[in-house]
């Protein structure tokens, strides 16, 4: 989504935190520090995209006292959106951050997700503040030594910078305020002072509603989207109970309507577990081509992003809760969500083809950098166990939806030699037991296991 002419330098949380010393010693740690200050420097360019996008908003600003009265239907129809983005934030800022629990009634909510999910800009916004916790490397937090508890690889620079673009090129979205403090909310909490003073100076040029970049409003906003995102993984155990209680004299356990069998294996007595299943049951039989699939299916996706295995007790990972699981159990369920983030991008660019819409987000640059960092889901320790076929299904998921690279295959291949599985017959039929959107990406399973095999 960047400039052609000024290509990004991407900054992400490092995945291998074991091999930080080695890394230092060789000197990639070092180089690793300059790609992070080169991106504080890229994205200073949003203080000139700020001058030009005040300028085009003068622009705009003038040209919309010519016109037409199609124009003045449509002012008609944004109100009711500027009206509670008004008294949003109106109520962040006259409540302390501490209490935005009891702030973010249900009405609230339903209106951050309707602005989560419709629309790009916002969505990229809710996509990059889901992804905070998602341990989607399955390493223990104790050995992350960012301090984020996540394995997850942002694309900071790019995220922002298309961000940046798309609203300078719309400054007069309605949805743009939200966009812009929920970013700033996130950088102020887990970014550098350094970024957050470029960032907080660019936006506050850009045409936002009032109070959207007051510390009150940015700090609140930002607890909000998270408890946003745990109730509803809360919501969907609750609905996945009340629905499955029948169902489950047939298979002795709570399953979700619609969970292919090879998840069935699953325990679910932890809400965490069922509230995953319940998400992955509805991706399986997801209709791209109903009306509204887009604003459904990027509700999914923020579900599936956000998941944590504590999302029961706290809106940020439990180590303690989290360390009485079943690490078994655990490691396969970050397994599932890990192969599900990957696995739901085809279904997403089916729905926005469906639609005749347009979406500029570099997903596949993303699934890339996903794929590697899951290299360290340690697949080895669920071989010979109840869940080889998930583990076999959640990698072949990864590699086979990532840009094929000579590393992926040889770690597929390495899993591979644990198995039984020998011809396409047999592979297709452990994918068919788990997610498998025949028709949105056999191509990629199928080329992956000549590429392994042959």
């Amino acid at each position: 989504m960047a400039n052609d002419s000024n290509p990004v330098s991407f900054a992400w949380v490092e995945y291998d935190p074991r091999a930080l010393k080695e890394r230092r010693e060789l000197g990639v740690y070092n180089q690793q520090r300059r790609v992070v200050r080169a991106h504080v420097a890229h994205t200073s360019s949003g203080a000139r995209k700020a001058t030009i996008a005040r300028k085009e908003s003068i622009a705009k600003t003038q040209g919309s006292r010519k016109s037409s009265k199609s124009g003045k239907s449509s002012k008609k129809q944004d109100k009711p959106v500027e009206d509670f983005i008004t008294l949003l934030f109106a109520r962040l800022r006259s409540r302390d951050a501490s209490a935005v629990a009891s702030m973010a009634q249900k009405s609230d909510r339903t209106l951050l997700w309707n602005a989560f999910t419709g629309g790009n800009t916002c969505f990229e916004a809710a996509l990059f503040v889901a992804g905070t916790f998602a341990n989607t490397c399955g390493i223990s937090r104790h050995d992350l030594h960012t301090g984020f508890g996540s394995g997850l690889l942002f694309l900071r620079g790019a995220s922002l910078d298309g961000i940046q673009k798309t609203i300078i090129h719309t400054p007069k979205d309605s949805l743009n305020s939200i966009s812009i403090a929920l970013l700033a909310g996130w950088e102020r909490r887990f970014g550098d002072e350094q970024s957050y003073a470029v960032h907080l100076q660019a936006w506050k040029a850009l045409p936002l509603s009032m109070g959207s970049l007051e510390d009150s409003s940015i700090a609140a906003l930002a607890d909000v989207a998270l408890i946003c995102f745990q109730e509803a993984a809360q919501e969907r155990y609750i609905a996945e109970s009340a629905f499955s209680a029948a169902r489950s004299l047939v298979y002795g356990t709570v399953l979700p309507q619609g969970l292919p069998r090879g998840y069935h294996i699953i325990p679910t007595e932890r809400p965490e577990a069922l509230s995953l299943l319940g998400t992955v049951a509805k991706c399986a039989m997801f209709n791209w081509k109903a009306p509204g699939s887009v604003e459904s299916f990027r509700r999914l996706i923020l579900e599936t992003l956000s998941w944590s295995a504590s999302h029961s007790i706290s809106t940020e990972p439990v180590d303690s809760y989290e360390e009485a699981w079943d690490q078994t159990d655990l490691l396969a369920l970050y397994h599932v969500r890990s192969a599900m983030v990957s696995a739901n991008a085809p279904i997403m660019w089916a729905c926005i083809e469906a639609h005749n819409l347009r979406w500029a987000y570099d997903v596949q640059t993303g699934i890339d950098i996903h794929a590697e960092a899951c290299r360290h889901l340690r697949s080895h320790e669920l071989m010979g166990t109840k869940y080889e076929e998930i583990a076999i299904w959640a990698k072949m998921t990864l590699v086979s939806h990532a840009t094929p690279t000579a590393d992926g295959d040889e770690h597929m291949s390495g899993l591979m030699k644990y198995s039984s599985i020998k011809t396409w017959e047999q592979m297709e039929a452990l994918l068919r037991r788990h997610v498998f959107r025949e028709e949105l990406a056999w191509q990629k399973y199928r080329s992956l296991f000549d590429r392994l095999v042959y």
